[in-house]
């Protein structure tokens, strides 16, 4: 996503075989540090409501945020784990 800022990166990036263009990537793209830092006591939902409130617009209500995490959820087939 290009958020990274410590370490060394190399090599070349593309999106479907095109060079990255950080413009638009970072509008499809994210980047999680691979830390622990989720909490193994929240749901599948409350992750990615937790999720939502620090990537998505806050102008976004809560009814329009549902369903976008709702669809998410279904996008990575995890409506079976969602409340586990």
């Amino acid at each position: 996503a290009g958020r990274k800022t410590r370490g060394k990166i190399t090599g070349d990036i593309t999106v479907n075989g095109h060079p990255k263009e950080q413009r638009s990537y970072t509008k499809i793209s994210g980047y999680v540090e691979q830390t622990n830092c989720q909490s193994e006591d929240l749901t599948v939902m409350e992750a990615m409501e937790f999720s939502s409130f620090l990537r998505l617009s806050q102008a976004l209500d809560e009814k329009a945020r549902t369903a976008f995490i709702e669809t998410i959820i279904e996008m990575l087939d995890l409506v079976k784990v969602a409340h586990e």
